[in-house]
Order: C-alpha cells, then structure tokens, then sequence
C-alpha cells in the first residue's frame, strides 16, 4: 500500500512540475555566455576581470540549475575568450539581498512576480538578461534563444539600449525581435 501512495505522490508532484526541454537548456548554456562576449561595455560588467553568470531559479529548480552550471563550467573550463569566468547559483529567495556583482543572469522558468523582480534589478543594475522562456521577454528579460528549424535568437525590443547593454551589429541583425 505504502509503494502505491508513494507512486501517486510522484506522478502528482510531476503532473505540476515544470518540464525542461534538454537540447533547448543545452544550446542556451552554451550560447549565452557567448553573447556575453558581444556586449560593446562588457569590460564595465566585469569584477576583477572576471564575467559572472547567475543562473536565477526557484527552489524546485535547483538540480536543473546545478546541471547547467556543471554543463557550461565544463564547455567553457572557467575561461570566456580572455576573461575568467565563473557561473553561480541565485535562488529567487535571496534576490532582494543580492549584491553581488555579476556580469548576466540566466532566468530559468520562474513566476510571473518574481521574473519581473529580477528584470528591474538587472535594469538597475545594468545586468545583462537571458531566460529560459520566450514569454519572459514580455516582462521585462533582454534575450532567449528557441529551437525552431534552427536557433533563433530573439530580443526585446524595448530593453534594447538600457544605459549600458549595447550589443554589436552583427548580433542585432541576427536577432527576431520583440516589442
């Protein structure tokens, strides 16, 4: 009796937990820090010349985020082009506190409330943004990227030019973007 409640309890947990699509996580983890790269004011985001990316997740996403941290450690081995660079994790919890100085967020599937938190910090704080989900670019998020036939990068339109996130050119006339 005791398996089958345990089995239900499983099934109803993941019948409300997010899904992740895994080839998405991985061309996102490995094309977002390139990105970073293409910040025409990157050197004013750095920390003691290093680029920092915080994945941005809640609770229930916490191994997800662990797994793409350990996947784009391994795919970049802490070097950006010639910068240092270092992923860490930020709970959606501790985001009021954050004072960390970091270069990027990557926002994994978060609520509505604490997705546009996390835009108005990257806003005062000129971080550079990057989600998991196309729609969160509606709430105030700079970049994401989807599979379709191919990659497809797309921007928001209206957080394009914060005072100092400037891409280069020939990102901007790669991107779909969004109003």
């Amino acid at each position: 009796m005791r398996k089958y409640l345990l089995l239900c309890l499983f099934f109803v947990h993941s019948l409300y937990a997010y899904v992740y699509n895994d080839l998405l996580l991985k061309t996102q983890a490995t094309i977002f820090p390139k990105i970073i790269l293409l910040d025409q004011n990157l050197v004013d985001k750095l920390h003691n010349n290093t680029v920092t990316l915080a994945i941005v997740y809640e609770k229930e996403d916490f191994y997800i985020a662990q797994n793409i941290q350990k996947l784009i450690e391994k795919h970049y081995n802490s070097l950006l082009d010639e910068y240092k660079f270092h992923v860490i994790l930020l709970d959606i919890s501790k985001i009021k506190n954050f004072n960390e100085k970091v270069t990027a967020f990557y926002v994994l599937h978060l609520s509505e409330n604490n997705v546009t938190e996390v835009s108005q910090l990257a806003a005062e704080k000129d971080i550079i943004t990057f989600s998991y989900d196309l729609e969160n670019l509606q709430k105030g998020l700079l970049f994401s990227v989807t599979i379709e036939q191919a990659p497809t990068f797309y921007l928001n339109k209206k957080n394009l030019y914060p005072e100092n996130v400037n891409f280069v050119p020939p990102l901007l006339q790669m991107v779909k973007f969004i109003d």
